[in-house]
């Protein structure tokens, strides 16, 4: 898949906050997740580990004053991809960020069809696709692989349960240095399995 630059992604509209200064500690309280991922992506950046951007939603431009320049009436449209995109070892990765107020399991109503073909389109062809999930009562965020989510999928359009447990979620998120969603240790996690099983037969 073609490498997304920063001076290609700054052509796309996609913003890089990195070199904003924070106090990492005080400003992750009451941020809610998308937030701290888009931190960590920043973090990652500026370590030269991955580059990974927050994917902007579309806005259409219903009415807008010409003599100002400013946009009085707008909405946004709807997204065709995930949140994040961008490049990890050499593979595309994409993922998407979801909450859940539920302690006991994941809906998969939570995501949109078009999210799960995206991501699915992205493993087919080789790259990384997962779900980060915040179980916000219980206060622990996991990576949910493509591979779990799709099992699920395909089982709930068989007339089966439509959620995941959450006996399921077992690549539980930590902080890494800076950053309170470390996620890229879980991707490693995730990828080490995979060469495992591949190496096996499996």
């Amino acid at each position: 898949m073609t490498r997304i630059s920063k001076e290609h992604a700054k052509q796309l509209g996609i913003t890089d906050n990195s070199n904003k200064s924070k106090n990492n500690n005080k400003a992750n309280r009451g941020m809610d997740l998308e937030e701290m991922v888009i931190r960590a992506c920043e973090y990652y950046r500026n370590q030269d580990k991955a580059l990974i951007f927050k994917v902007p939603t579309p806005i259409h431009v219903v009415k807008c004053d010409y003599e100002t320049g400013k946009i009085t009436l707008a909405f946004f449209e709807k997204k065709s991809t995930v949140d994040f995109i961008g490049e990890y070892q050499g593979k595309h990765i994409t993922f998407d960020t979801k909450q859940t107020s539920i302690e006991t399991r994941f809906d998969l109503s939570l995501v949109k069809d078009h999210q799960y073909e995206y991501l699915k389109i992205n493993y087919k062809d080789g790259g990384i696709s997962f779900l980060i999930v915040s179980f916000t009562i219980l206060g622990n965020i996991y990576l949910l692989p493509f591979e779990l989510l799709d099992k699920y999928w395909i089982n709930k359009d068989k007339g089966g349960r439509k959620s995941i447990p959450i006996d399921e979620f077992d690549n539980e998120i930590e902080p890494d240095r800076l950053v309170r969603v470390g996620f890229l240790n879980n991707v490693d996690k995730y990828l080490e399995g995979v060469n495992y099983e591949n190496n096996n037969g499996r």
